[in-house]
């Protein structure tokens, strides 16, 4: 599943010795924004799952906490497939709204 604990998992191993530390707070703080897709098995989540998630989040949240969001879930799906959790990143294809200037 695409839970809190799979996601702090990654951040810890993965990423907290490879960014600077407010990039990593920045990631942390990102976590709780995800916690609608936590019930979704990883092998099930699909690109349209995370067009409704950014479609959905993006009415009442500003476009770098989107793309914050959206990043976290693309680099941990990325890692994921290449320790071959999972097959394919079901974050490919997935639009960002347009940001607002």
């Amino acid at each position: 599943m695409i839970t809190k604990l799979g996601l702090e998992h990654y951040l810890f191993s993965f990423k907290r010795c490879r960014v600077k530390p407010g990039t990593f707070d920045f990631y942390k703080q990102r976590l709780d924004s995800l916690k609608s897709m936590w019930d979704i098995e990883l092998e099930e989540l699909t690109a349209f799952d995370i067009q409704d998630f950014v479609n959905t989040y993006s009415h009442s949240n500003t476009y770098s906490t989107v793309k914050g969001s959206f990043l976290l879930l693309n680099q941990a799906c990325k890692k994921a497939v290449s320790v071959k959790l999972i097959k394919a990143n079901p974050c490919d294809g997935v639009e960002l709204p347009h940001a607002h200037r």
